[in-house]
């Protein structure tokens, strides 16, 4: 009866290990990317001052269609990619997970990091609009975003394939969530400084739907065959305006917190139906976006950026739960053909109460992630140019760098063709593509920084991005311009 015991308090003690296995999987092969950068050379796209808000479209005016001006789809993993995680059996013709007992366990661990990531950034505009006004453009869109970074220690897999039924120490320090959705009000204002230099800022408020931000991060997991012990020193923020924490005291309950944030609906078309939903004034942010281009010759475009300089202020509905502490988990005990004591799972719960723990938070604040670009071009001749690009995303753990090559080809104002390939993440097949057309005053275009990859070698990408769009654009310069003023006027396409 006790070897029956010890095997029924094992077979609890291992519980989590599906849920573990199946949040790293989704994480590993579902939520891939990378930020988009085919379209900083992408000519004939207004959008493209989202970018560098020096760059001005070669139309006088132009208005976004609502949901599609762009929409925007960026997802990176960090570290992993699909054939990481499933991949061919050397010996069947069966699809295999790095658990099976045939897989290299230490080549899978050997490409994790201590912690990793995965980022997101998707975004859907409501509306933009843009027009000239002698030297300058004015642009105003209105857009709500997505911005999320995961991160996952490399012991939690570590955890997964050696076990916990014997002695070991896992190290899950970095495990946390920062997530915020807001909608983003903008206006843009660029000017051209003869034929050689151009300047832009757009300014941006930004107004808070939902945030999680996790503030501290140390969690250590002691196992042994009878025993787990977990230490933690963990805290997260949160503000969800749209539930409504079942307030006692100063503190709230957990489940209930979670059920109303899991019923949390966004539709971008509520602008139009509330629009005193879309500006919640309590959970405030501004921000900046700085941009410049400089042709020394007719030849060579240098450019640069700087986007989202700014911060968020949290204040509707903010909560703090804390996992501080230590807490013993020895398993439940189950004797067949007998009821389980229910004060065994009391106890529990009034364990748990003490480690895990809700309570009404009070306004934060956190800066954004700010991104720098760096681009040089070369005109050979006025419709083809060569291109150069560095991106560098600025994490709270550390910056997150890309350098793409283009080879863009105009035809005037009717087609535009870009084509990419990027270095990322240490991975170099990332092979892209941008496509604008111009059909009468609508203007179409579909952007992707590794379409190629995601089409020739599906398995391998650690990225799936997609810019799509339409415009109405008016007020095109006419064809029939000198080259050689067309080469000074026409600004990089950034």
């Amino acid at each position: 009866m006790h070897n029956r015991l010890n095997k029924v308090k094992m077979k609890v003690l291992r519980f989590g290990k599906l849920n573990i296995l199946l949040f790293l999987l989704f994480s590993s092969t579902i939520l891939m990317g990378q930020v988009p950068t085919s379209l900083y050379f992408m000519r004939g796209v207004p959008q493209a001052n989202r970018i560098n808000p020096a760059y001005q479209p070669g139309c006088k005016l132009y208005l976004g269609l609502p949901t599609a001006s762009p929409l925007r789809f960026d997802i990176t993993s960090g570290t992993l990619a699909y054939d990481d995680v499933i991949f061919k059996s050397s010996t069947t013709d069966s699809l295999i997970t790095f658990l099976h007992p045939e897989a290299d366990k230490q080549v899978f661990l050997d490409k994790l990091k201590p912690v990793n990531h995965i980022t997101t950034d998707l975004g859907i505009s409501i509306g933009s609009l843009g027009f000239k006004a002698n030297k300058s453009f004015i642009s105003f869109d209105i857009t709500t975003r997505l911005e999320s970074d995961i991160t996952y220690p490399g012991d939690l897999a570590r955890m997964l394939i050696q076990g916990t039924d014997t002695a070991g120490s896992f190290d899950l320090r970095g495990t946390g969530l920062n997530l915020s959705l807001y909608n983003e009000l903008s206006l843009g204002w660029s000017r051209t400084f003869g034929e050689k230099l151009s300047f832009g800022v757009r300014g941006k408020i930004l107004f808070g739907l939902v945030n999680v931000h996790t503030n501290s991060s140390a969690v250590n997991l002691t196992t042994s065959d009878s025993l787990w012990t977990i230490r933690s020193d963990m805290q997260i923020n949160a503000s969800t305006p749209f539930t409504t924490p079942d307030v006692m005291g100063n503190t709230f309950e957990l489940s209930s917190f979670f059920e109303d944030l899991g019923n949390i609906s966004i539709d971008p078309t509520d602008f139009y139906t509330r629009p005193y939903d879309f500006f919640n004034f309590q959970n405030v942010g501004y921000a900046l976006d700085l941009g410049a281009s400089f042709r020394p010759i007719p030849q060579i475009q240098l450019s640069a950026s700087a986007l989202d300089l700014g911060f968020m202020n949290w204040a509707k509905n903010t909560v703090t739960m804390n996992v501080v502490g230590e807490y013993e988990f020895r398993g439940i005990e189950v004797v067949p053909f007998q009821s389980v004591d229910s004060m065994m799972f009391q106890n529990m719960a009034d364990s748990l109460a003490g480690f895990v723990s809700g309570e009404i938070g009070s306004a934060y604040s956190y800066r954004l992630n700010p991104k720098v670009l760096v681009g040089a071009a070369f005109y050979p001749i006025p419709n083809i140019s060569l291109g150069l690009m560095s991106r560098t995303d600025f994490l709270e753990d550390g910056p997150l760098e890309k350098l793409t090559a283009t080879a863009n080809l105009t035809t005037g104002r009717f087609i535009n063709l870009t084509v990419t390939y990027s270095y990322f993440l240490g991975y170099t097949k990332n092979l892209g593509a941008g496509l604008s057309i111009n059909l009468g005053p609508l203007n179409l275009y579909v952007i992707s920084d590794n379409i190629g990859n995601n089409l020739l070698w599906p398995q391998e990408s650690q990225s799936v991005n997609v810019w799509f769009g339409m415009n109405l654009c008016f007020g095109y310069r006419h064809p029939k311009v000198k080259k050689a003023v067309e080469i000074k006027d026409r600004p990089l396409i950034i």
